[in-house]
């Protein structure tokens, strides 16, 4: 039987106190918008999954609306 599960055996793994400093702050702060987002599409994904949704060819919106209102 295989595995749907990715493989996080290279994933960084740190364990914090919750008064304890950050030593890696700015490490996101420093990132690039688009790494940014890669980092929270992967959480969305995996938020999703865990509901049981498959969202992974649900990447880009599909349609745009323009509403356009009369005055008043």
């Amino acid at each position: 039987m295989g595995s749907d599960k990715p493989d996080r055996s290279n994933y960084r793994v740190r364990v914090m106190h919750l008064h304890d400093t950050d030593p890696d702050e700015d490490y996101l702060v420093g990132l690039p918008p688009d790494e940014l987002m890669g980092i929270a599409w992967r959480l969305s994904q995996e938020a999703y999954a865990m509901h049981g949704v498959h969202v992974a060819n649900n990447r880009l919106q599909r349609d745009v609306v323009n509403i356009v209102r009369g005055k008043r």
